[in-house]
């Protein structure tokens, strides 16, 4: 179970924390490490990716990753086409993300889920890393527009230490916690 849910106040207070730091805080990179820490703690995730949407709007690149159980960093990790032969990328989840709004919940990434899951399957084997349940969530803006998107790996279940899915009541603090990130 996440904390935030066993404790209800915790995730006000992170949320004021996040809200003050974007009216103090200068460095881009660091409040959005600030905004994927947060997220990560109340979630229980192991790991978190934040992509932001590049200068041409034709990709979208990781700023800012953590995980607690594989040493990695973002230059690892390859940019995410928006376009391919100039039609809009709705197999890859960011890209999908992007475009449509909406969060993505998976369960397990290694079931078939519709979309492309490759560059997970790359990675876990290049890091030695188990990806399983995926929350992929938008960062959107007042005007309704994507600019990145936060993606948070393996909710640990504190009883057993096994991974679980992102339980629904999640999505709405994660998009909470994403739409400051594109304030920022």
């Amino acid at each position: 179970m996440s904390s935030w849910l066993q404790n209800p106040l915790h995730a006000v207070e992170e949320f004021i924390n996040i809200s003050t730091s974007l009216s103090k805080e200068s460095d881009l990179n660091r409040l959005l490490d600030m905004l994927l820490s947060a997220a990560r703690r109340l979630t229980g995730a192991d790991a978190g990716i934040l992509y932001i949407l590049d200068n041409t709007k034709r990709f979208l690149y990781v700023e800012v990753s953590h995980c607690d159980s594989a040493i990695f960093n973002c230059k690892e990790f390859p940019s995410v086409p928006l376009y391919i032969n100039d039609q809009r990328n709705f197999s890859e989840v960011c890209a999908y993300c992007t475009f449509t709004g909406k969060t993505l919940n998976t369960e397990n990434v290694y079931k078939y889920s519709g979309f492309n899951m490759d560059v997970y399957y790359r990675m876990d084997r290049r890091l030695r890393y188990k990806s399983k349940s995926l929350l992929t969530i938008p960062m959107r803006n007042k005007d309704n527009y994507t600019l990145g998107v936060m993606q948070l790996f393996n909710l640990i279940d504190k009883n057993t230490g096994d991974v679980a899915i992102f339980p629904q009541e999640l999505e709405s603090l994660v998009r909470a916690f994403a739409s400051q990130g594109a304030m920022a």
